[in-house]
């Protein structure tokens, strides 16, 4: 998520769309959405930036991608570690497949295949145990990512 205030802050003390670009490692057009904010706002300079609430810049730079969480179905992450640990593993995309079918039912909005992976992967932290015998299996045992 780009931080709108810092990339305001740095277009006000006059630095290049290159140098924001590299320092913050965002892209020209974000770099240039913010500058349209700034002048839409109004600010001059970061002084005046500090004292303008967070949720008016958020209003300023909103693209109507961000959705609210409340807008999808929970994911029982607990079940799916469960379901992929063991003997029988049920892959993640039918884990997936069966989350979409029972949310179609409640009327509130999948997360996509993508998002799921994303949210099991900062869920779960795999360790590797390196003691290994010749001729043995390797299992890898998950835990829980702490929180």
């Amino acid at each position: 998520m780009v931080d709108y205030p810092k990339v305001m802050r740095l277009l006000l003390e006059g630095r290049s769309y290159r140098q924001i670009g590299a320092l913050l490692s965002v892209a020209p057009a974000t770099v240039s959405k913010a500058a349209k904010a700034v002048e839409k706002l109004g600010v001059d300079s970061p002084e005046q930036l500090d004292m303008i609430p967070a949720d008016r810049i958020a209003a300023v730079v909103a693209d109507g991608r961000r959705r609210v969480v409340s807008e999808f179905a929970p994911i029982d992450f607990d079940a799916v570690l469960r379901a992929r640990t063991g003997r029988k593993k049920i892959a993640l995309n039918v884990l997936w497949m069966n989350y979409v079918d029972s949310v179609a039912a409640c009327g509130l909005k999948p997360y996509s295949y993508e998002r799921v992976q994303d949210r099991k992967s900062r869920f779960i932290t795999t360790v590797f145990p390196v003691s290994h015998s010749g001729g043995l299996l390797l299992i890898s045992k998950p835990r829980l990512a702490p929180a």
